[in-house]
């Protein structure tokens, strides 16, 4: 079946939780694909020294700030799971470091944060990290025993396990698998530069270097990046072929920025209807195909660019980011993203984040009419439930549940209708669906209500 699985992994990973004001829940399913490399995050960023991520399933944060930024993302890997988990280490915990940080200047800001992983992608003191986070990381002399080795797997399991990163535990954690690791970048330890590092190939088969990108190494580089000395051992250019896609939304006070790079969406239902957040970056569409072509690209019939990426931009993917020539955002595949931001309404509902394993089945219409609908249901059974006669039975658990129960009790919901949303989108059979619903799915839903309610006194 190529790249699908015999069986479909149905195993659905799922957290869910609050911070601020806001309840998500979220889930990922691998499919019928061989491996699993989307991944998301949720985390609450505040300025330095005060970044406080969230810690999944756990109560509202007790001290919001109202400068404090919501940050919520799906990462779709494609050519190996490396550089989404790395977005996922890394994102969050770069925003403060950034220089439109300070004024939350959310359009330039997230383009730095996007244009920020790649260029820490090619930083030699995340080699081992990247190494670690795909499963392989090269052999060395004097390196890691299989003691330490299997240390070394435990403490990624562990990284990885975590829906909510508490950035700061997450450190303590990376430190420990490069201290593991220190022999792989020689007996020096590792290289340091100020930055990290990763490449990637599309849902295909890699292509050739040559085949890649119309240009010399690192269009997307600072020049300090462009004269980096002889590559390490482990040069990630040779060793990390792998990419994704990312969308990002941001919650600041009450405004809603969301950032795209690639084919995964976003989507708000206010008051029911459909706002779409993004848009879908395939190299057919005419501005992304001019600057595929412009930068010495090619799009094959089939839609891919250079005939193997199927999307047009994305985080990694760093073959295609080689002309010195060129912009970041000038290159045959560019991190830059496209930012909206949208003013929050009273009627505004919930966001959906998700990868295009549940766009390819599902229209954005669709998705939102989908958990609205068990949203309202969920509502409807607390109402009855809250009109019955003392003592009257409460099986279905929807107090627990319903969107009248504070942001916390809604949380649990979220993440099952992210569950049965996969059960609706995920082919019986990708020969007969022509591999639509065979993907890996993951679907992160953000409640709201609580924040965009209106505030006591009309504010």
């Amino acid at each position: 079946m190529g790249s699908y699985a015999s069986v479909a992994n149905t195993r659905k990973d799922v957290s869910e939780g609050v911070v601020g004001p806001l309840a998500f829940g979220v889930a990922e399913m691998q499919g019928w694909r061989k491996t699993m490399e989307d991944t998301h995050i949720v985390a609450r960023v505040r300025d330095p020294p005060t970044h406080v991520p969230h810690a999944a399933g756990g109560a509202a944060d007790a001290a919001e700030d109202s400068d404090d930024v919501y940050v919520f993302g799906v990462f779709d890997g494609h050519g190996g799971r490396e550089v989404a988990h790395f977005c996922k280490l890394h994102f969050a915990e770069t925003l403060p470091t950034l220089p439109s940080w300070r004024a939350r200047a959310f359009a330039p800001l997230l383009r730095e944060a996007f244009l920020a992983m790649d260029e820490m992608l090619l930083e030699p003191r995340y080699y081992a990290e990247l190494g670690a986070l795909r499963g392989t990381p090269p052999p060395a002399p004097g390196g890691a025993s299989g003691a330490d080795r299997g240390r070394v797997d435990a403490l990624v399991r562990n990284i990885e396990s975590s829906a909510i990163i508490p950035i700061d535990d997450t450190a303590q954690r990376l430190r420990a698998v490069l201290a593991l690791q220190k022999p792989l970048g020689g007996a020096g330890g590792m290289a340091s530069s100020p930055v990290a590092g990763s490449t990637d190939t599309a849902e295909g088969a890699p292509a050739s270097a040559a085949e890649a990108a119309g240009g010399g190494a690192g269009g997307a580089l600072a020049p300090a990046e462009r004269s980096r000395p002889p590559p390490a051992r482990y040069d990630p250019l040779g060793h990390v072929q792998a990419g994704c896609t990312a969308i990002v939304a941001c919650v600041h006070r009450r405004t809603l920025h969301v950032a795209n790079a690639g084919d995964s969406r976003a989507v708000l239902s206010r008051g029911g209807e459909t706002v779409v957040l993004s848009v879908d970056h395939k190299p057919a569409h005419p501005t992304e195909y001019e600057r595929i072509t412009k930068a010495g690209g090619w799009v094959s019939d089939a839609g891919r660019v250079n005939g193997n990426l199927n999307l047009s931009r994305s985080i990694g993917d760093l073959r295609y980011k080689r002309n010195e020539a060129l912009e970041p955002d000038e290159q045959v595949i560019t991190a830059a993203p496209d930012v909206r931001s949208i003013e929050l309404q009273a009627d505004d509902e919930f966001c959906v984040l998700a990868c295009d394993g549940i766009w390819d089945v599902k229209t954005s219409e669709q998705v939102v009419h989908f958990v609205r609908a068990r949203l309202q249901r969920a509502d409807a059974a607390v109402v009855a439930r809250a009109a019955a006669p003392p003592g009257a039975d409460s099986a279905d658990g929807a107090g627990v549940v319903g969107g009248h129960g504070g942001a916390g009790a809604r949380a649990p919901l979220l993440s099952a209708i992210a569950e049965e949303l996969f059960d609706e989108c995920i082919s019986r059979n990708p020969a007969e669906t022509a591999g639509i619903g065979a993907d890996n799915m993951t679907c992160l839903i953000v409640d709201l209500r609580a924040h965009c309610a209106p505030r006591v006194g009309g504010t």
